[in-house]
């Protein structure tokens, strides 16, 4: 996101909610950011088949570090969030995270 966007948001969240003041509006977006953030910062759990074939794939070894020891492997984007219902098709996500 770049700021012209993020600007341009702001104001269009304002002006389609005139009933609400400036700091409800930014109150209301901090709110959905932080919301999206906890639904993408899920824990889940990944199967011992899983870890077994990473593990395979990358040699033991992590991809970023290089480490080879205390390895633990964690979704970039949780599968959970396929079963999330504030994020099902038909559900309306705020354009700020389109």
């Amino acid at each position: 996101m770049v700021p012209n966007d993020t600007s341009r948001y702001i104001l269009d969240q304002l002006s389609q909610h005139p009933q609400c003041t400036v700091e409800e509006t930014l109150h209301s977006i901090k709110n959905d950011w932080f919301a999206l953030g906890r639904k993408l910062t899920r824990e889940n759990p990944i199967s011992p088949e899983v870890e077994a074939a990473l593990l395979e794939r990358d040699n033991r070894r992590c991809c970023i570090t290089g480490l080879d020891t205390n390895l633990k492997y964690t979704y970039i984007i949780p599968p959970s969030i396929a079963s999330d219902s504030d994020l099902q098709k038909g559900v309306s996500v705020p354009t700020i995270f389109t």
